[in-house]
């Protein structure tokens, strides 16, 4: 199997020495460029050439989308927590750089503050300058590095911190402190297996290509009063589910307009990680969130891109007929099987005001990032996780078991958690807590 790895060389490098450390049963090659124009030209041209496209993160992936329509499978090595860490806590404690101001691209604010928050430092006091992420702009690079020598030199950040290359390479040739954010080698690893794993799936089913058109209207009257960041949080919500639905099903996924998204995938994998669509999780993940008023989804089947591509825009035409969230398939041939209702999605929505002000409050008194609380009832719904170990719910989560011990401290001074037994071990070793989380009230 071949993969190209695309994106910056930083990132690059460090996947090369990964690859070369480790039997990852692939066959790696390294569109390594620091123009994403260039990237973007030879992946167009190459792209039949191997079997999955790995992104070293999201600025790559967002340029190449608005310039080739993907045919194989894509994947991307996500912006974590952990590898935000990981880069602030070499900058503070390797090269002694102080963050107490700090400016930042590739990641939002809150996930900014909620490391601080792991680090035990002021979270809300910190001045945090971040900037706008629009990597489809041709002057995307020019911008970040204007914005972040605009905050070292005015006095609005004391270090700055970047997830792309070039902006690394021109605050350091500048003498700017700049720490970049790499992947972690685990995450690395993950991501290249799945890309495997689901070449093997596909490789011994039909190759029929699955686009998934999924479009959100939000609830306006809900944002009325909201300011603008407020509202900007809210519609992420959503916008994150539909990321780890894609995910779920491995699937390329772009945001086409605002409140729209395409995805595309495999009709085996859809069915595979959907049980043949007797399940969807993503209505039931967006019904919790109060913002939003309708989702209409359309799936189409088709032996190449732009014809299943087709097929989901007249699948969410119909679905946008309806009453109640739904979904409509129009296979290869045309025929059309919908509406599709999911009645777990009119519940959840009826639900979702309760669960949402629920975990605001165990925000608030646990002081855990309200993204954090969500992910985290998010796995234990999927996983319909009971009883389980600090260990496996870090591994889950992508966690470090120093991290997960400290979102578990929260919850137990919080009395959300209880402590029902301690795992069995064949081998010596202190044996690990069985422990229960309840969010749910």
């Amino acid at each position: 199997m071949r993969i190209a790895v695309a994106g910056g060389l930083h990132s690059i490098n460090l996947i090369r020495e990964i690859a070369g450390q480790t039997e990852l049963y692939v066959e790696l090659e390294y569109l390594s460029t620091e123009s994403y124009p260039v990237m973007a030209e030879e992946l167009r041209r190459r792209q039949q050439e191997f079997d999955g496209v790995l992104f070293t993160g999201m600025s790559p992936l967002h340029y190449a989308s608005e310039c080739v329509s993907p045919t194989i499978p894509w994947e991307v090595l996500h912006r974590s927590q952990q590898a935000l860490l990981c880069a602030m806590l070499k900058a503070s404690y390797v090269n002694h750089w102080d963050l107490s101001r700090i400016s930042a691209d590739s990641y939002q604010e809150d996930l900014i503050r909620s490391v601080y928050r792991e680090l035990g430092m002021p979270a809300a006091q910190v001045p945090i300058q971040t900037a706008a992420f629009r990597p489809a702009d041709p002057d995307y690079i020019q911008y970040l590095l204007d914005f972040h020598v605009k905050n070292y030199r005015s006095g609005a950040a004391n270090t700055c911190i970047t997830g792309i290359d070039a902006v690394e390479y021109g605050l350091r040739e500048q003498n700017i402190p700049c720490v970049q954010i790499l992947p972690l080698t685990e995450t690395i690893v993950q991501k290249i297996n799945k890309l495997r794993l689901d070449n093997q799936l596909k490789l011994t089913q039909d190759h029929t290509i699955a686009t998934i058109l999924v479009e959100i209207v939000p609830q306006r009257d809900h944002l009325f009063g909201i300011n603008e960041l407020g509202q900007f949080r809210e519609r992420n919500i959503a916008k994150e589910y539909v990321y780890i639905f894609g995910q779920s099903i491995g699937a390329a996924i772009f945001e086409i307009a605002d409140g729209r998204f395409v995805l595309f995938t495999t009709r085996v994998l859809l069915e595979h990680h959907t049980r043949k669509l007797r399940t969807f999780s993503l209505f039931r993940d967006i019904g919790q969130c109060d913002n939003v008023k309708r989702v209409f989804v359309g799936i189409g089947f088709g032996t190449d891109a732009r014809t299943s591509k087709q097929n989901a825009e007249t699948g969410v035409n119909r679905a946008r007929g309806q009453k109640r969230d739904c979904l409509f398939i129009v296979y290869e041939n045309g025929r059309l099987a919908g509406p599709i209702k999911y009645s777990a999605a009119e519940d959840a929505r009826q639900a979702g005001q309760i669960a949402n002000r629920r975990l605001l409050q165990i925000s608030r008194r646990t002081e855990i990032g309200l993204n954090t609380l969500q992910k985290l009832q998010h796995v234990l719904r999927q996983y319909s996780i009971e009883v389980t170990t600090p260990q496996a719910l870090a591994e889950i989560l992508e966690m470090s078991p120093r991290s997960m011990n400290r979102l578990l401290a929260k919850l137990d001074d919080g009395g959300y958690l209880k402590v029902v037994g301690k795992e069995s071990r064949g081998s010596s070793g202190r044996p690990s807590r069985l422990i229960q989380i309840d969010l749910e009230g």
